[in-house]
Protein backbone atom coordinates (compact mmCIF):
# COMPACT_ATOMS: atom_id res chain seq x y z
CA UNK A 1 0.00 0.00 0.00
CA UNK A 2 1.14 3.70 -0.81
CA UNK A 3 2.17 5.48 1.98
CA UNK A 4 0.34 9.15 1.84
CA UNK A 5 3.13 10.44 4.24
CA UNK A 6 5.75 9.29 1.50
CA UNK A 7 3.67 10.58 -1.74
CA UNK A 8 3.50 14.09 -1.01
CA UNK A 9 7.29 14.51 -0.39
CA UNK A 10 8.13 13.47 -3.84
CA UNK A 11 7.54 17.16 -4.98
CA UNK A 12 6.52 20.64 -4.67
CA UNK A 13 2.37 21.29 -4.27
CA UNK A 14 1.19 24.13 -6.94
CA UNK A 15 -0.23 27.21 -4.52
CA UNK A 16 -3.64 28.85 -5.31
CA UNK A 17 -4.07 31.18 -2.66
CA UNK A 18 -7.71 31.81 -3.79
CA UNK A 19 -8.42 28.22 -2.57
CA UNK A 20 -8.08 29.82 1.03
CA UNK A 21 -11.40 28.38 3.25
CA UNK A 22 -13.01 27.20 -0.13
CA UNK A 23 -15.16 23.85 0.91
CA UNK A 24 -13.99 21.11 -1.12
CA UNK A 25 -15.07 17.04 -1.42
CA UNK A 26 -12.96 14.64 -2.50
CA UNK A 27 -14.33 11.31 -3.13
CA UNK A 28 -12.03 8.36 -3.61
CA UNK A 29 -9.81 10.18 -1.22
CA UNK A 30 -8.24 7.17 0.83
CA UNK A 31 -5.62 6.97 -1.42
CA UNK A 32 -3.68 7.28 -4.79
CA UNK A 33 -5.07 10.42 -6.84
CA UNK A 34 -7.95 11.53 -4.40
CA UNK A 35 -6.13 11.26 -1.65
CA UNK A 36 -2.98 13.81 -2.95
CA UNK A 37 -5.99 15.71 -4.26
CA UNK A 38 -7.32 16.40 -0.94
CA UNK A 39 -4.19 17.24 0.67
CA UNK A 40 -3.08 19.65 -2.48
CA UNK A 41 -6.45 21.27 -1.23
CA UNK A 42 -5.25 21.40 2.35
CA UNK A 43 -2.04 22.27 1.44
CA UNK A 44 -3.53 25.58 -0.36
CA UNK A 45 -5.74 26.13 2.87
CA UNK A 46 -9.53 24.54 1.69
CA UNK A 47 -11.62 22.78 4.24
CA UNK A 48 -11.45 19.20 3.40
CA UNK A 49 -14.10 16.45 3.14
CA UNK A 50 -11.91 13.38 2.31
CA UNK A 51 -14.38 10.78 1.31
CA UNK A 52 -14.07 6.85 0.94
CA UNK A 53 -14.30 3.22 1.76
CA UNK A 54 -11.73 2.69 4.13
CA UNK A 55 -11.79 3.90 7.66
CA UNK A 56 -8.40 3.48 8.41
CA UNK A 57 -6.65 5.00 5.36
CA UNK A 58 -9.32 8.02 5.24
CA UNK A 59 -7.74 8.90 9.09
CA UNK A 60 -4.17 8.57 7.79
CA UNK A 61 -5.32 11.16 4.66
CA UNK A 62 -7.07 13.50 7.23
CA UNK A 63 -4.38 13.50 9.82
CA UNK A 64 -1.81 14.62 7.19
CA UNK A 65 -3.89 17.16 5.93
CA UNK A 66 -4.63 18.45 9.87
CA UNK A 67 -0.77 18.64 10.61
CA UNK A 68 -0.77 20.76 7.82
CA UNK A 69 -3.23 23.22 9.33
CA UNK A 70 -6.01 22.69 6.88
CA UNK A 71 -9.83 22.16 8.10
CA UNK A 72 -10.48 18.49 7.14
CA UNK A 73 -12.93 15.74 7.89
CA UNK A 74 -13.11 12.10 6.95
CA UNK A 75 -15.91 10.44 5.89
CA UNK A 76 -16.83 7.11 5.00
CA UNK A 77 -19.34 6.64 1.99
CA UNK A 78 -20.07 4.65 -0.77
CA UNK A 79 -20.63 6.94 -3.84
CA UNK A 80 -22.66 3.78 -5.75
CA UNK A 81 -25.45 4.79 -3.34
CA UNK A 82 -27.46 8.05 -3.70
CA UNK A 83 -28.49 8.36 -0.02
CA UNK A 84 -24.62 8.00 1.29
CA UNK A 85 -23.80 10.74 -1.12
CA UNK A 86 -27.40 12.88 0.40
CA UNK A 87 -26.31 12.51 3.54
CA UNK A 88 -22.58 13.53 2.69
CA UNK A 89 -24.21 16.31 0.72
CA UNK A 90 -25.81 17.76 4.44
CA UNK A 91 -23.34 16.82 6.58
CA UNK A 92 -20.75 18.75 4.75
CA UNK A 93 -23.27 21.66 4.92
CA UNK A 94 -24.09 21.58 8.44
CA UNK A 95 -20.02 21.06 9.19
CA UNK A 96 -18.33 23.59 6.62
CA UNK A 97 -21.12 25.12 4.75
CA UNK A 98 -22.14 25.02 0.84
CA UNK A 99 -19.92 22.68 -0.85
CA UNK A 100 -17.58 25.66 -3.56
CA UNK A 101 -15.61 22.42 -5.33
CA UNK A 102 -16.33 18.56 -5.88
CA UNK A 103 -13.23 16.40 -7.17
CA UNK A 104 -15.29 12.97 -8.25
CA UNK A 105 -12.42 10.49 -8.05
CA UNK A 106 -14.17 7.51 -6.35
CA UNK A 107 -13.81 4.40 -8.46
CA UNK A 108 -10.68 3.16 -10.54
CA UNK A 109 -11.77 -1.10 -9.91
CA UNK A 110 -11.04 -2.79 -12.85
CA UNK A 111 -7.95 -3.78 -14.32
CA UNK A 112 -7.93 -3.60 -18.34
CA UNK A 113 -9.45 -7.07 -19.01
CA UNK A 114 -9.74 -8.04 -22.68
CA UNK A 115 -13.25 -8.56 -24.00
CA UNK A 116 -13.01 -12.20 -24.74
CA UNK A 117 -12.50 -12.84 -20.85
CA UNK A 118 -14.51 -9.93 -19.15
CA UNK A 119 -17.68 -11.51 -17.79
CA UNK A 120 -20.78 -9.50 -17.52
CA UNK A 121 -20.40 -9.83 -13.62
CA UNK A 122 -17.25 -8.24 -13.67
CA UNK A 123 -18.69 -5.31 -16.27
CA UNK A 124 -21.37 -4.21 -14.39
CA UNK A 125 -19.15 -3.73 -11.07
CA UNK A 126 -16.45 -1.68 -13.03
CA UNK A 127 -19.67 0.31 -14.50
CA UNK A 128 -21.08 0.69 -10.91
CA UNK A 129 -17.78 1.91 -9.46
CA UNK A 130 -16.49 4.02 -11.87
CA UNK A 131 -19.47 5.92 -13.60
CA UNK A 132 -22.32 5.32 -11.47
CA UNK A 133 -20.45 6.36 -8.21
CA UNK A 134 -19.30 9.40 -10.86
CA UNK A 135 -23.02 10.09 -11.75
CA UNK A 136 -24.07 9.79 -8.25
CA UNK A 137 -21.96 12.34 -6.61
CA UNK A 138 -22.26 15.09 -9.37
CA UNK A 139 -26.03 14.44 -9.33
CA UNK A 140 -26.23 14.84 -5.49
CA UNK A 141 -23.97 18.70 -5.21
CA UNK A 142 -24.89 19.71 -8.69
CA UNK A 143 -25.50 22.85 -9.17
CA UNK A 144 -24.02 24.78 -6.43
CA UNK A 145 -20.42 24.15 -7.11
CA UNK A 146 -17.51 23.44 -9.57
CA UNK A 147 -17.17 19.85 -10.09
CA UNK A 148 -13.83 18.00 -11.40
CA UNK A 149 -13.79 14.53 -12.45
CA UNK A 150 -11.16 12.11 -14.22
CA UNK A 151 -11.08 9.80 -17.35
CA UNK A 152 -8.33 8.43 -18.39
CA UNK A 153 -7.01 6.08 -21.54
CA UNK A 154 -3.61 5.92 -23.15
CA UNK A 155 -5.62 4.50 -26.66
CA UNK A 156 -8.21 7.51 -27.71
CA UNK A 157 -6.87 9.47 -30.79
CA UNK A 158 -5.10 11.95 -29.67
CA UNK A 159 -4.21 15.38 -32.18
CA UNK A 160 -0.99 15.58 -32.96
CA UNK A 161 1.23 18.21 -34.24
CA UNK A 162 2.31 18.06 -37.74
CA UNK A 163 5.86 19.08 -37.68
CA UNK A 164 6.59 19.79 -41.38
CA UNK A 165 3.46 21.73 -41.21
CA UNK A 166 3.64 23.45 -38.22
CA UNK A 167 -0.26 22.47 -37.47
CA UNK A 168 -2.66 20.13 -35.59
CA UNK A 169 -3.30 16.60 -37.65
CA UNK A 170 -5.39 14.15 -36.56
CA UNK A 171 -4.33 10.65 -35.88
CA UNK A 172 -5.70 7.93 -37.89
CA UNK A 173 -8.58 6.35 -35.63
CA UNK A 174 -8.88 2.94 -34.27
CA UNK A 175 -11.93 1.36 -33.27
CA UNK A 176 -11.81 0.39 -29.53
CA UNK A 177 -13.92 -2.30 -27.91
CA UNK A 178 -15.93 -2.90 -24.49
CA UNK A 179 -14.90 0.92 -24.00
CA UNK A 180 -18.42 2.32 -22.27
CA UNK A 181 -18.77 6.37 -23.27
CA UNK A 182 -20.34 9.21 -20.74
CA UNK A 183 -20.39 12.29 -20.60
CA UNK A 184 -21.90 14.46 -17.47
Amino acid sequence: MLDIHETLAAGPIATYPDLENKVVVVTGGSRGIGANTALAFATNGAKVVIVGRDQIALEGVVDVATSRGARALGVVADCTNANDLTALREGVAREFGSVDIVAAFAGGNGMPIETASETVEHWREVVEDNLTSTFLTVAAFCPQCWIVTMASSSRWPRRQLDRRRSRPRRTPQRKLASLPSVAI
